[in-house]
């Protein structure tokens, strides 16, 4: 089932065996999977973009109630779309949202709220944990609280330090990206005694 990491579209919480319900048959058909895909990646580049200008949600919460109830109503019709069998729907609540949070942004504005500078980038990894990246330390007192903060430097050592063999692979491919990180299986150490 589609997942939108910036747009809030979700995958229901693990379940037992026994608890699953049946995927709808939309998700069955390629052809169809990829049109949800598409719709749903297109919204999370609006979402994303809208994040990393004002923060991880800030808009919904600068907006006045009424158009934050209405945006988050808009998010449970397109996580419902998403659980039904009409990509059409899909794809329509889609174009909902992307419509939503222009006028998030619209309204936030003109309500006299002004986008953050542009010396944090925020960002929310896969588990959901929001990020800050910052040009230098001195920039952290700009980070939101429930952010955590890296400046650049911080994170060009660590890909120096820990990832090195990344850095030969997007040499060789530019472009390439980081999908998932596997932790290293530890060595096991053979200290058995010899039975001769």
């Amino acid at each position: 089932m589609a997942v939108g990491k910036w747009s809030g579209v979700r995958r229901e919480p693990k379940k037992s065996a026994s608890e699953y319900e049946p995927v709808p048959d939309m998700y069955n058909h390629a052809g169809k999977a990829q049109i949800i895909n598409a719709a749903v990646k297109s919204l999370d580049a609006v979402a994303r973009d809208a994040e990393v200008r004002w923060g991880i949600g800030k808009l919904e919460s600068l907006a006045d109630p009424e158009l934050a109830a209405r945006f988050e109503q808009a998010r449970i019709r397109l996580n419902t779309a998403l659980h039904g069998d009409d990509v059409n729907e899909v794809v329509a609540r889609c174009k909902d949202m992307i419509k939503g949070w222009r006028i998030l942004e619209k309204k936030v504005s003109a309500a006299g709220h002004k986008p953050r500078e542009f010396r944090v980038w925020y960002h929310k990894g896969d588990a959901g944990q929001k990020y800050a990246f910052i040009q230098s330390a001195a920039d952290a007192k700009f980070v939101d609280d429930d952010a955590i903060a890296y400046t650049l430097d911080d994170i060009a050592r660590l890909i120096d330090t820990k990832y090195p063999l990344v850095n030969k692979v997007k040499e060789q491919w530019p472009g390439a990206e980081v999908e998932t990180v596997k932790p290293k299986r530890k060595k096991e150490v053979l200290n058995d005694d010899i039975p001769f």
